[in-house]
């Protein structure tokens, strides 16, 4: 996984547990996904796409490279 995610959520001062709370899973489970060892699905990617603002690239950048 890119380190963007990461980057996004340190820099608006989110902590890990908060985004997974927002995503409905457990932080074990948001860590691995933000670290690449497990995929987001399709409605997490969206939720994070709004949540974060996303751009287009920045999309493909950390969820489909």
């Amino acid at each position: 996984m890119n380190k963007l995610l990461r980057a996004k959520r340190v820099i608006t001062g989110i902590k890990q547990n908060e985004i997974a709370k927002y995503l409905g899973i457990g932080v074990n489970s948001y860590s691995f996904k933000e670290t690449g060892k497990k995929n987001f699905t399709q409605i997490e990617i969206k939720k994070l796409i709004d949540f974060f603002d996303l751009t287009p690239e920045e999309t493909i950048s950390i969820f489909f490279s």
